[in-house]
């Protein structure tokens, strides 16, 4: 049976993307393994969420487990607001060791939309969200929503080059 050009195209294509999925080198540790391994491990940080955005928590610093607290909310659910300055412009991964609801806002107030969010990891079972998004040199403020009272973070860039302390 002979395929015809669309096939072969399409598993062209198909090969192309799955090389593409994922710079990292085959003895570097996937984005998730790497995310897992500051879970367990830490560097850690604690920090209290702010009330308002104006009040935003500076998180600043990644490769870390930022351990937060989370302020009550007037509906009962738990929250609060941290900021983040970005140093280099790509991609960059937001881990959360529980379920939350994250909106991601520019300096100037403008909604960020993730590139992709996943609520499960294969590499990690700690993680339960993880957003990405494309994020310019800058500081942004993440508004969080969950209802626990505490939520571990760990945050990079996805093209990070992993020589950082674990």
């Amino acid at each position: 049976m002979f395929m015809s050009t669309h096939h072969i195209a399409a598993i062209v294509a198909s090969f192309t993307l799955v090389a593409c999925a994922d710079d990292r080198h085959a003895d570097e540790p996937s984005l998730g393994e790497d995310a897992c391994e500051h879970f367990a491990e830490g560097p850690v940080r604690t920090a209290t969420a702010g009330v308002s955005s104006d009040a935003a928590t500076d998180v600043s610093g990644e490769h870390l487990r930022w351990d937060l607290t989370l302020v009550e909310s007037p509906d009962d659910a738990r929250g609060g607001f941290v900021s983040v300055a970005i140093d280099a412009a790509g991609e960059h991964v937001f881990f959360f060791d529980g379920a939350v609801e994250v909106v991601v806002t520019d300096a100037d107030g403008a909604v960020v939309t993730p590139e992709g969010v996943v609520t499960s990891d294969p590499d990690c079972a700690t993680v339960a969200a993880a957003l990405t998004f494309d994020l310019a040199v800058g500081t942004y403020t993440l508004a969080l929503s969950a209802v626990a009272d505490e939520l571990s973070l760990v945050y990079f860039e996805a093209a990070h080059d992993d020589d950082h302390e674990h």
